[in-house]
């Protein structure tokens, strides 16, 4: 794309080469950009253990989005940013867009999807889930819940998870816990105990 731009800008081979060169390295999530207070907190031993790949994936939200506004500034480079921004926006929806449209073919409602996540594990509740089979009680009196987690497989989640805890508190009424817990959702990589580590307070403190 960045060829018929080089183009009318009169840009050498080597000068296309660099510009290209920097923009694959600001929007691509790679461990060698992190800061110095990432790379302390990693060597923390009893939090932040999986802190690296949360914030490459926010430094790639936004160094995308600086991207695409500087190119959508410019008249040759409209296009690609405005390309940028549709991709950008359809990858971070998309999962959105599949668990709303796998919700109404099963007719589960938002009250249904509550009623599920009350019986999941308290890091869960806010993931991005989709519903196998509408949760239930079955006939033995015993709840089922059938579902795939995608927070577990989508770089994403990093970002939707907060959402989805705001937007569950707008649904209820209760805007002062959703905010808390999205700020536990979002600060979640680097504040959780490391796994080592927790499990030896776990015991030390009769819990394991």
């Amino acid at each position: 794309r960045y060829e018929s731009v080089a183009a009318k800008k009169g840009w050498t081979a080597e000068e296309l080469d660099y510009h290209v060169a920097a923009i694959v390295r600001d929007i691509t999530p790679t461990y060698a950009m992190q800061p110095a207070w990432v790379k302390a907190l990693r060597r923390w031993p009893f939090q932040g253990t999986f802190i690296s790949f949360p914030y490459a994936m926010w430094r790639v939200l936004v160094m995308s989005g600086k991207q695409a506004w500087k190119e959508r500034q410019d008249p040759d480079t409209r296009a690609i940013g405005n390309w940028r921004i549709a991709n950008l926006l359809l990858g971070i929806s998309a999962p959105v867009l599949l668990i709303a449209a796998n919700n109404l073919r099963l007719g589960i409602t938002d009250e249904d999807d509550e009623w599920g996540r009350k019986f999941m594990p308290a890091w869960m509740k806010n993931g991005l889930i989709l519903w196998i089979e509408k949760p239930h009680i079955g006939k033995d009196g015993r709840v089922r819940l059938r579902y795939v987690n995608l927070s577990f497989t989508l770089p994403t989640a990093v970002f939707l998870d907060p959402i989805m805890a705001l937007w569950r508190g707008a649904k209820s009424g209760e805007y002062g816990a959703s905010m808390y817990q999205a700020l536990i959702e979002l600060l979640g990589p680097y504040t959780s105990e490391e796994i080592l580590a927790g499990t030896l307070l776990d015991v030390r403190d009769n819990e394991a």
